[in-house]
């Protein structure tokens, strides 16, 4: 019995030893408590708006050197100082793991883990999916004792603010805000755990978290728009920005509120608020913290303040007069209407009254004497129906220029007085409505779109009277009547009437209401692949095989083939001495080798208005080297098709040129300006030259000769 028992705790103790030693072999090979995958977490910087600091959760994948899965979308929480698993994930005993952690990771469709690629896709369905993104990698072995591995977390998107402020100088100007948004970004991103992130997904826009809604702006110290938990997490990403020489496009800014300078509003009004625009040109980056800072009424070398632009690009300035700026009002026409008279700060206000071609107006309580004698460019009061008494303007149909133009003079910009035909589109096309508005008689002209404007019954003056206040309206046109120099196209309306084929003496006092757009026809911005755009068609014209006008250099008003002009050096802008035209003390203006065209002797820009101008002697050259031009004949006319290399192109017409009061090589030959004074003769500018079979960039003639332009932008 003794012996028995002997052998029976012999195989007992064996049994035990066995399973010790097999206990430890299993932990040995795979670990167990001390063996369990563990993290310990920290985060690179604090950038971002949202995540300070790693959260409680996170998601991990982890691969062996073959790379298989040896953590398949775990998500991680903290416990104590660590982050630890539901199940348990052990060690190997030999071998690196690489270990993929990210946050957050609830909604898979906006963060997800790409298990081929071993990178992240960011895809917020709109803003309010918009996530903070952290991540982090790391390759290793067990660590010693079998610690947490040591995690470093980092942001890959960028976090973006908006602040702004006024220009320091810029006085009686209020700007409020109500709404900002970041518009046309890419909103998704591919985030790899090391390497560079790229954007994509159809552009979109984005709306920031305001700090405070309104946020008024009344002084030069930066305003911090955006909330603390209102940062905008963007993919990284440069953005090209709208170049407000069109419609929308591209990225930009887009601001709703109110813009107050001297008590008149130029975006919104009293009760409501508008929109308006500032072209967005921005890097944002791999974990930074990017910040876009407006400043508005900043002060040009023109005297002009800006404040942003108008959805067509329009800009919304004031010039140095301080004169009442109006709401550029969109009726759903060609041009845009102001919301109230020139001299007015109200649509119901009647603002002051204009002799046709007077840029100074004089309120009811001015004194002035409407008469012949005090008419501009009458030289004959005694003989006024006779195109030779008027200095200017002395042809039918005449239009204004820009110096003579009340609504150009005193507003600036692309502000100037409505054509006829502008006038009868308001008419044909907008319902009139006889009412009363603030106690002021008028019409209420509403469009389709909802948009209406007000035009108060001011009546007109009259030598050193005033007649028919409160009944009666007159408006100018910008145009001489088509069957008398002395006449000028009006508009005229009372209760139960109007028609815009009125027309009146020219020394009568009437009211101006400017319009809002480009005095020639507005071409597109090609994009040929170079530093600047080109436009589709010549200033004048409205396709681009149509000659347009010609231009002598400087002179911003030209003439088309059909209207009668002296090219010559008499007519040519800033000339004082046709005797000695090769003399720097003959020229008033632009009397050094290659100097350039200010933005007023520039007719791009004074016609088209925004950004356009006329092309520089290198940016011409560039044209030139960069491009294919092939002689060719578009619509029957002949011309350069001058081609890019992005398959973009436009059409250069050979429309000759105009020198005295004949025309020379039209067919055959083309002449554009450049916007610069030859550099060794102050009486050339240079100027492209091209015929069949040749081109020349590097040209130069007289300043007098008539030439084309062809517009240019950024």
């Amino acid at each position: 019995m003794k012996k028995f028992l002997k052998y029976l705790n012999l195989f007992v103790c064996m049994q035990m030893l066995m399973c010790l030693a097999s206990c430890s072999l299993e932990q040995e090979l795979m670990g167990r408590s001390d063996g369990v995958i563990s993290f310990d977490a920290g985060i690179a910087g604090t950038r971002a708006s949202l995540l300070t600091a790693v959260p409680d959760n996170f998601k991990v994948y982890a691969y062996d050197e073959s790379g298989n899965a040896v953590i398949s979308g775990e998500v991680f929480t903290k416990s104590g100082t660590i982050w630890t698993s539901s199940t348990e994930h052990l060690w190997p005993k030999t071998g690196n793991l690489t270990f993929y952690a990210y946050y957050p990771y609830e909604d898979a469709t906006t963060v997800s883990f790409d298990t081929t690629n071993k990178q992240l896709a960011y895809q917020p369905a709109s803003g309010d999916k918009q996530a903070d993104v952290i991540f982090a990698t790391k390759t290793l072995s067990r660590p010693a004792n079998s610690g947490p591995v040591p995690l470093t977390f980092s942001h890959p998107l960028s976090a973006c603010s908006v602040s702004a402020k006024l220009a320091s100088d810029a006085t009686n100007t209020t700007v409020k805000i109500t709404k900002v948004q970041i518009c046309n970004v890419s909103p998704n991103a591919t985030l790899p755990f090391s390497g560079s992130a790229t954007s994509s997904g159809t552009a979109v826009s984005y709306q920031i978290g305001m700090a405070s809604s309104p946020v008024t702006l009344s002084s030069s110290s930066a305003t911090l728009l955006t909330a603390n938990n209102g940062y905008l997490l963007l993919a990284p990403q440069t953005t090209t920005a709208w170049t407000a020489t069109s419609a929308l496009s591209n990225s930009y800014v887009a601001l709703t509120g109110k813009v107050k300078v001297n008590s008149v509003y130029l975006v919104g009004s009293a009760t409501a608020d508008g929109t308006w625009y500032v072209p967005l040109a921005a890097s944002f980056g791999v974990g930074k913290k990017d910040a876009i800072s407006l400043v508005f009424g900043m002060k040009h070398e023109d005297g002009a303040r800006t404040f942003g632009y108008d959805k067509y690009g329009y800009q919304l300035a004031i010039n140095t007069k301080n004169y009442p700026i109006p709401t550029a009002v969109d009726l759903g026409l060609g041009v845009k209407w102001a919301s109230c008279n020139l001299g007015a700060s109200e649509p119901e206000e009647y603002g002051k009254y204009y002799a046709w071609a007077g840029t100074t107006g004089y309120a009811s309580s001015e004194s002035h004497d409407f008469s012949w004698e005090n008419t501009p460019y009458c030289t004959d009061a005694s003989n006024y129906s006779s195109s030779s008494s008027w200095g200017k303007y002395n042809s039918d149909d005449a239009k204004l220029e820009p110096a003579d133009d009340a609504a150009t003079v005193n507003l600036g910009g692309s502000w100037r007085m409505p054509t006829h035909d502008e006038w009868k589109d308001l008419y044909n096309k907008c319902t009139w409505t006889w009412t009363s508005q603030n106690g002021i008689n008028g019409y209420k002209v509403s469009a389709s779109n909802g948009n209406w404007i007000f035009l108060p019954a001011a009546g007109y003056r009259s030598g050193t009277s005033s007649y028919d206040v409160g009944s009666y309206g007159n408006c100018w046109s910008s145009q001489v009547y088509s069957d008398g120099v002395y006449y000028a196209w009006r508009v005229g309306f009372y209760s139960g009437y109007r028609s815009p084929d009125n027309y009146d003496y020219r020394y009568r006092g009437f009211s101006v209401r400017p319009v809002y757009g480009p005095r020639e026809p507005m071409p597109e911005a090609v994009d040929l692949g170079l530093s600047v755009k080109w436009a589709s068609f010549n200033l004048g014209a409205s396709k681009p095989e149509e000659y347009g006008k010609y231009y002598a250099w400087a002179d911003t008003k030209g003439y088309t083939s059909s209207e009668s002009h002296d090219f010559s050096w008499a007519n040519t802008p800033y000339c004082t001495n046709t005797s000695n035209v090769s003399s720097s003390s003959s020229w008033s203006k632009y009397n050094s080798g290659d100097a350039k065209l200010e933005s007023t002797d520039d007719a791009a820009t004074v016609n088209l208005g925004g950004t356009w101008r006329m092309p520089t002697h290198d940016e011409w050259q560039e044209l030139s080297s960069k491009c294919t031009w092939t002689s060719t004949s578009q619509n029957g006319v002949n011309g350069y098709k001058v081609s890019a290399s992005n398959g973009n192109y436009i059409f250069l017409p050979a429309a000759g040129y105009r020198l005295g009061t004949s025309s020379y090589g039209v067919g055959s030959d083309g002449y554009c300006w450049s916007s610069l004074v030859l550099s060794s003769s102050v009486d050339y500018a240079w100027h492209v030259g091209f015929g069949s079979g040749n081109h020349n960039p590097d040209g130069y003639s007289g300043r007098c000769s008539g030439f084309s332009v062809r517009p240019v932008c950024p």
